[in-house]
């Protein structure tokens, strides 16, 4: 973000700056079919796009 000169908006998990964020139940690093089957929450730009 720094070296685009964009860190007031991105780089960082906070209030204001944009996100994308997936979160999904389990652990996707042991199983990776987590990642795909058990999406729970997705952001985009900083906006909720899914919610399960």
């Amino acid at each position: 973000a720094k070296l685009l000169g964009m860190q007031d908006d991105i780089g960082r998990v906070k209030q204001g700056h944009f996100a994308d964020l997936v979160a999904v139940e389990g652990d996707p690093l042991a199983d990776i079919d987590v990642a795909i089957s058990k999406v729970k929450s997705v952001m985009k730009g900083g906006e909720v796009v899914v919610t399960r």
